[in-house]
């Protein structure tokens, strides 16, 4: 989550040349993205130690709430607060970008 924070300010500080509207709506997406990491870890961990088939439920939960935040969030950033929509989404692509690569180093 932090890392797609950082990565939220990293393209709210390039969008920043744009505009002030651009460099807010960048960094809301990378809060999109985050929170959304935030809401799918908390559904597929909260349960700590449980059986396989609540830990599937958890996280198959969690995948689903995780979508319906990404869709309302930017619909509501979109039409309600009206930012710009390419800044939107790329920062919550570069948060999600992110989020892919702490998967891939090594442990």
């Amino acid at each position: 989550m932090l890392l797609q924070a950082a990565a939220g300010l990293l393209g709210a500080a390039v969008f920043a040349f744009a505009g002030r509207a651009e460099a807010l709506a960048a960094l809301a997406g990378g809060g999109i993205a985050a929170v959304g990491t935030a809401i799918l870890g908390r559904r597929m961990f909260g349960a700590a130690v449980a059986p396989g088939a609540v830990l599937l439920a958890g996280s198959l939960a969690g995948v689903v709430l995780r979508w319906l935040w990404l869709v309302g969030a930017m619909w509501c950033a979109l039409s309600w607060l009206r930012l710009p929509a390419l800044p939107l989404i790329v920062g919550v692509a570069l948060g999600y970008a992110a989020a892919g690569l702490v998967t891939l180093r090594p442990r």
